[in-house]
């Protein structure tokens, strides 16, 4: 009896080390997947910068033409809603492995 408890222990503790593993590669995955998304995230804000500094361009080449500056208007506030979803993307939390 004895014997087959120390079986049952070293199954349950073998069993325990790879969940352990596990989860710990499945942290790492996530670190990584946040990592990329950060990344794009900068690329993107990066990127509405320069449309930005263009738009701006436009706008003193175009003062007399109000439907112009309308229109540049608009892209300055589609520019506006995509860094907000930028901040919702490096806002999001690093997915945690799932308790088993």
């Amino acid at each position: 009896m004895e014997n087959q408890d120390k079986k049952e222990a070293i199954k349950e503790r073998k069993e325990a080390v790879e969940d352990a593993a596990t989860a710990l590669i499945s942290e790492e995955v996530a670190m990584q997947e946040k990592q990329i998304a950060m990344e794009t995230a900068d690329q993107y804000n990066e990127t509405l910068v320069q449309i930005e500094e263009e738009v701006n361009s436009m706008k003193q080449m175009n003062v007399r033409y109000p439907q112009n500056l309308q229109r540049l208007n608009t892209i300055n506030e589609k520019i506006e809603l995509s860094r907000e979803h930028v901040k919702t993307i490096e806002a999001r939390p690093i997915r945690r492995p799932e308790e088993q």
